[in-house]
């Protein structure tokens, strides 16, 4: 996160019988610069499972779809292949310890389907030549995958990064994995620092799970949702 600047001015002192705290300068924090918004489209390079196929993963054989746990991550014949999203896991209450996956059998016309290679996909530990080897993996033909945006900056500093039309996934700053979205919200924009933009063409790397949209915008303030009120009772 940028360090707090801050900034003086003088104020009118109360009168003593109204004096409240420390008198002097009022400290106030200056805004940090940010670049102007914009609107840049987005480019869809390469299918999702095509993308993912292009980088080389360790493949576990087995009757049946492994964990994720067992995965090591916290007629004719057909090839079947299930994309399952690590969304995270219950830290509460009864569900702490279950697995996660796709756990159960996989039914086709109500036949077991047997003998599944699983693939872990660390996108967290993906350099910058893999990612580029996913987005490579064109050509897209689907609604969903790998899409890139470029961006020009003179001068590096922060902004806030939203994908209307888009629904949910990944978003990459110049190789550097800058966090989820979806379009459930509450949080709409994923702030980007000033250091992780360079400056002339930077790239936005975007994986889409669903629907990509046309557009990446950069705004100049961010939008996490409308405030909600928090009320604690004590009995």
């Amino acid at each position: 996160m940028p360090e707090s600047v801050y900034t003086s001015s003088k104020v009118t002192s109360a009168p003593k019988s109204m004096s409240l705290g420390a008198r002097g300068p009022v400290r106030m924090p200056v805004r940090m610069p940010t670049l102007p918004p914009a609107r840049v489209p987005l480019v869809h390079r390469a299918d999702l499972l095509a993308g993912l196929r292009a980088v080389p993963a360790p493949t576990s054989t087995g009757p049946r779809p492994a964990s994720f746990e067992q995965l090591g991550l916290d007629g004719k014949v057909v090839r079947l292949e299930v994309l399952a999203e690590n969304l995270g896991r219950v830290n509460y209450g009864p569900g702490i310890g279950r697995h996660k996956g796709l756990l159960g059998p996989v039914l086709v016309d109500r036949r077991i389907v047997q003998g599944w290679d699983s693939t872990p996909i660390a996108l967290q530990e993906w350099s910058t030549g893999e990612l580029a080897r996913a987005v490579a993996a064109g050509p897209a033909t689907t609604h969903a995958g790998f899409a890139v945006a470029t961006l020009h900056v003179d001068t590096p500093a922060d902004t806030f990064l939203a994908l209307p039309g888009s629904s949910r996934g990944l978003v990459w700053v110049n190789g550097f994995l800058l966090g989820r979205y979806w379009e459930i919200g509450p949080q709409v924009t994923l702030y980007c620092p000033a250091p992780l933009l360079r400056v002339g063409e930077n790239i936005v790397a975007v994986l889409e799970l669903e629907r990509l949209g046309a557009v990446l915008e950069l705004r100049d303030r961010p939008e996490l949702g409308p405030p909600e009120e928090y009320v604690e009772e004590f009995g």
